[in-house]
């Protein structure tokens, strides 16, 4: 089993110094419910969608287990994953473990479109490119930046 250096733990190890950006405790519910609609739009159309219930249920299993939980959301064991995945951006306590899930989608899929094995086409590779001449790619960024970033939706994915 993989361990992986999700935000939150990070985050703890740097305690004591200063971001250098605004930082918030709680992620209010309707940036929550941007960044579901967000998630979906990624995992659609990276992954595609007969490879979505895949993502999810790895973004399930390997946050529970980073957790110590048996799954990410108290109702977790009567609902799809898709649906698990997408309860708990929108219920966790505290932005750190909402951070948590986003950053590792946001890190599966840019691993996917790295990936030359994968079929992904070349307008997504285009707009995800490490240097695009204007402006740095979203995958690359903080969890901060996406999330700062849904406010500006034309800063994200124009897919």
């Amino acid at each position: 089993m993989a361990i992986h250096d999700i935000y939150s733990k990070r985050k703890k190890r740097m305690a004591g110094q200063l971001p250098d950006m605004y930082a918030y405790d709680e992620i209010p519910l309707a940036l929550r419910n941007q960044i579901v609609f967000i998630a979906d739009d990624i995992v659609e159309d990276i992954f595609g969608s007969h490879q979505s219930e895949r993502v999810y249920d790895y973004i399930s299993r390997t946050i529970s287990r980073e957790w110590g939980t048996p799954f990410l959301v108290s109702h977790g064991e009567v609902c799809d994953r898709d649906e698990e995945f997408k309860d708990a951006i929108r219920q966790v306590p505290g932005a750190d473990s909402c951070l948590d899930i986003v950053e590792l989608l946001v890190q599966i899929a840019q691993h996917h479109v790295d990936d030359e094995r994968n079929n992904v086409t070349p307008r997504i590779k285009q707009l995800l490119a490490r240097e695009s001449p204007n402006k740095p790619s979203v995958m690359r960024e903080s969890p901060q930046h996406l999330i700062r970033a849904a406010h500006e939706p034309d800063e994200l994915f124009r897919l």
